[in-house]
């Protein structure tokens, strides 16, 4: 049956258009998943935490992720919450501070 549906697509010219299967990293920046791995926890943990509103992080505009910044200080402030000390880290200000200098021209995170 997959063979007959991808003749058929073929014929009509009809390609399907697939995302990359690697994590998109971006220089300077955490996603979720490496952010969760850093602190011990599968990644699902972190989304939840976004979409509460636990963790109010803007997604970039460019690249449509949650970006942290990749600093050894990023964790010392999300590490109280994987531990239950914190209850929420509703201001990104902490965490913006952190983030490198975005360069003037290209005005996005740099891919890698």
């Amino acid at each position: 049956m997959p063979s007959t549906v991808k003749g058929i697509r073929l014929k009509l010219g009809l390609l399907q258009h697939r995302s990359p299967s690697h994590p998109r990293q971006i220089a300077g920046y955490l996603t979720v998943p490496p952010l969760a791995e850093a602190l011990g926890l599968p990644p699902p943990w972190g989304y939840h935490q976004i979409k509460r509103g636990t963790v109010a992080i803007p997604r970039d505009a460019a690249t449509g992720l949650s970006l942290f910044p990749d600093a050894p200080e990023t964790l010392e402030v999300c590490r109280p919450l994987r531990m239950g000390q914190r209850t929420a880290l509703r201001s990104c200000v902490t965490l913006c501070h952190l983030a490198p200098r975005r360069a003037a021209a290209g005005g996005g995170p740099a891919r890698v």
